[in-house]
This record gives structure tokens, sequence and C-alpha cells, in this order.
């Protein structure tokens, strides 16, 4: 079951106690919960990125990119992405094979 991270506090939590795997279009924060049954995910765009339109659309772009990964994924994880602001204009396959290989370095896929 994927759930959302909304409160401040859980974002905080995840930025603090978890590791970070820095990428050229996003930053993947992963921490994981003790909930063998959940896996959780936030995703934010700050201004840097651009207008409401562009941080919108980053936002987008990375959740449907993790909604592919999911029954890939190993539960019991908090994550986080960070779109940056060179995800403007990024194609969504090249995204995509980023994220992958982020989610990889934190051990959140399962073996393959």
């Amino acid at each position: 079951m994927v759930t959302s991270l909304t409160e401040n506090y859980e974002f905080q939590r995840v930025y603090k106690k978890g590791s970070s795997y820095p990428g050229r279009y996003a930053v993947v924060y992963c921490r994981n919960n003790h909930h063998s049954d959940s896996l959780r995910l936030g995703i934010t765009a700050t201004k840097k990125i651009g207008k409401a339109c562009k941080r919108n659309r980053a936002r987008r772009l990375i959740y449907e990119n993790m909604r592919l990964f999911f029954p890939k994924m190993k539960k019991g994880y908090d994550i986080v992405v960070v779109a940056r602001a060179s995800i403007v204009g990024v194609n969504f396959f090249t995204l995509g094979n980023e994220l992958k290989k982020l989610l990889h370095k934190a051990g959140a896929f399962y073996d393959e």
C-alpha cells in the first residue's frame, strides 16, 4: 500500500534521519519507517523551479514515474523526492531512468 507523506514533521524526519541520494534532476531521501506494510512517498518542488505550472508539472512527472516503480519497491520505507531546477523541460523517460538509479542506490527495490 502506498500512502503520502503529508505533515511537515514527517518530511523533516526523513531529511534528518534518512539517507540522501543526489541526482541531476532530483534528490531522493530514503528512510526505513519500521512499518512493514506501507510505502510512503512525498514530493516537493520549490520556487527555484519556476511558477506553479512548472512546479506542478515536475511533481506530476515524478509521481507518474514513481507510480510505475511501486510494484517493484520494498515496503517499509519513507521516500521524499525533491525536484531540482534542472527538471524543467526534462524528458519523462530520462527522469525515470535517473529515479530508478537513485532508488537502486537507496536499496528501495527488490533484488532482481
